[in-house]
């Protein structure tokens, strides 16, 4: 009896092992890739906005990985968490030059209600993006979390995120043609 019983539980300790083992490849598996082409099946959130653009997000321990669309030509821009409008906000803006996908990109803080700056250390790790044949833009991106940018981001917490766009023009210090404000799940 004794012997089943040692059977039984090292054979449960090794079924979970298991699982735990599986579940880390499982997450390891569903990283988003950074390629500049969105597949709504590589990341685990979605919103569409109601200026146009819609928001693909994923993380990880160590990442935020977004994914961003845009119906605009000129620059396109994700901010985190602002406290009034974009103040404290921190800010991924990019565009894309001369229609091309090759990509111009920055990471800024919020500096006002209606202002922000870049900042003096880059915090945008991987990235890419693509023009599709319609003329949407599509950028993905990845945020090593850090404590001067965005420190960490909770499962089941929400977070309020901002979205932009410029129709045409590609230099960041043009004010958007469009903005909105939207609440977000991880």
């Amino acid at each position: 009896m004794r012997n089943k019983n040692l059977k039984i539980i090292v054979t449960g300790v090794f079924l979970l092992a298991l699982v735990v083992f599986m579940s880390g490849q499982v997450i390891a598996e569903t990283t988003p890739e950074i390629d500049g082409v969105i597949n709504a099946e590589e990341y685990r959130g979605f919103a569409e906005s109601d200026i146009g653009m819609e928001l693909y997000w994923d993380r990880d321990e160590e990442n935020l990985y977004i994914g961003l669309t845009s119906p605009g030509e000129g620059w396109l821009a994700f901010g985190f968490e602002p406290t009034l409008r974009m103040r404290d906000a921190s800010i991924i803006i990019a565009a894309f030059e001369d229609g091309e996908p090759e990509l111009s990109i920055e990471s800024h803080m919020g500096t006002a209600p209606t202002a922000h700056a870049e900042t003096e250390e880059e915090y945008i790790g991987e990235y890419a993006g693509a023009i599709t044949e319609e003329g949407t833009q599509m950028l993905e991106f990845v945020i090593p979390f850090s404590e001067d940018f965005i420190e960490n981001v909770e499962e089941g917490d929400t977070y309020t995120i901002i979205l932009a766009y410029h129709d045409s023009e590609t230099s960041f210090s043009m004010r958007h043609t469009a903005r909105t404000t939207i609440e977000i799940e991880f």
